[in-house]
């Protein structure tokens, strides 16, 4: 599977929006209220393998400036992990030197 997230504000609705689309036909789409100290947490619906599903997904900041990302699915009425994830920011590329 691959599939890409996007996250937004959305000044009327005052949340954060996030948007999930992968290449298995997969999406949904989550809001979140706001940071918590240094956890956001969104949730909404979607479709995974044509099915509806309620996702919730939460970032956590690190003091080393990565995230951890949690993905959950509600399954049976329970959270189920569908997954993590750590997000660092890529070095910078190395200068030219002419």
């Amino acid at each position: 599977m691959d599939g890409m997230f996007h996250i937004t504000y959305d000044p009327a609705q005052k949340r954060y929006v996030l948007l999930w689309v992968d290449n298995t036909g997969g999406w949904s789409q989550e809001t979140a209220t706001g940071w918590e100290g240094d956890k956001l947490v969104f949730s909404g619906d979607g479709s995974m393998m044509g099915q509806k599903v309620t996702g919730r997904d939460t970032f956590i900041k690190a003091t080393d400036g990565s995230f951890k990302h949690t993905m959950e699915a509600q399954m049976n009425g329970q959270w189920t992990s569908m997954g993590d994830e750590t997000c660092k920011k890529a070095a910078a590329p190395a200068a030219k030197k002419e």
